[in-house]
């Protein structure tokens, strides 16, 4: 159910902080109503809004935060195959000490690279075709068959993306047998726990340069997400994008990216990688 916070009362508290709580209590209630394989397809059944003075949130928040210390953070993603953009930026991660994963399409040698500097790999399948449109042979191939070359090189891979973030429900069961996390793809921000990702099915928000083209949007929607994920204190938010290139309209500007890392850095929020959130997963030998 939808949880509407009651915004009218005088508070002493930051307003970035009431307004990121109205956004985070209605997006984790709208995660669990979309199927994560749905770019912006579902729909989230309207009920009546529960009235929660602001002041009460905040003040739970603050006691949590206290008793328990902050484990939010962002899991941050890149899709695709633009592998000398993503090398190129090593340094920049390593500057802030961000861990990433990177959704692959092959290249065992980046892989490896990217491992050994502490980044995590996922799966993108092979030719990021919509895997709707397949029959079921050509839809093992991309999803299974394909990874196996990966996965026979020491590469571990404990999540999956969907290719433009399109699926039917029955590919999340048959892909859960074989990756620990499966992700979607979209523009609207969700917010989860740790357990809740672990669970298996999340969606992640796309900070692309096309879909948020000013700058000046970019930068305030990314200070509101991370001030929302710290000010809960145990809130992680999936943020992905593509190429790291000026100029790339599925990609992100250089600038943006470093604003994302200093300012997560500077709030003292963790990067998470997809494998690190799917621990039990290293206990079993998924099928190749």
């Amino acid at each position: 159910m939808a949880v509407k916070v009651n915004m009218k009362k005088t508070s002493v508290f930051p307003a970035w902080i009431l307004s990121g709580l109205t956004l985070f209590v209605l997006a984790v209630s709208s995660c669990a109503t979309i199927p994560p394989g749905d770019r912006e397809r579902g729909t989230v059944e309207e009920q009546a809004p529960a009235e929660i003075p602001a002041e009460d949130i905040v003040e739970d928040i603050l006691e949590a935060e206290a008793e328990d210390g902050i484990t939010a953070g962002i899991l941050l993603g890149f899709d695709d195959n633009y592998y000398a953009g993503w090398e190129a930026a090593f340094p920049l991660f390593d500057r802030y000490g961000a861990k990433v994963t990177f959704f692959v399409q092959g290249n065992p040698a980046f892989c490896l690279n990217a491992l050994a500097r502490g980044h995590d790999i996922g799966y993108h399948t092979e030719n990021h075709v919509d895997l709707r449109n397949l029959d079921r042979a050509a839809w093992t191939y991309e999803t299974l068959d394909s990874a196996r070359a990966l996965r026979e090189n020491g590469i571990p891979l404990a999540a999956f993306a969907y290719p433009f973030g399109f699926s039917d429900p029955w590919m999340d069961e048959e892909l859960l047998k074989n990756y620990a996390i499966i992700r979607g793809f979209g523009t609207t921000p969700r917010f989860y726990t740790k357990e809740a990702i672990a669970s298996g099915l999340i969606a992640s928000k796309s900070i692309d340069n096309t879909v948020i083209p000013d700058d000046t949007a970019f930068y305030q929607m990314i200070g509101d997400l991370l001030q929302t994920a710290k000010a809960v204190g145990d809130l992680i938010i999936p943020l992905t994008t593509h190429n790291i290139d000026d100029g790339a309209q599925w990609g992100i500007k250089t600038a943006r990216l470093e604003f994302l890392l200093q300012t997560a850095s500077e709030m003292g929020l963790r990067f998470y990688t997809y494998r690190e959130l799917a621990p039990e997963w290293e206990s079993v030998s998924p099928s190749p």
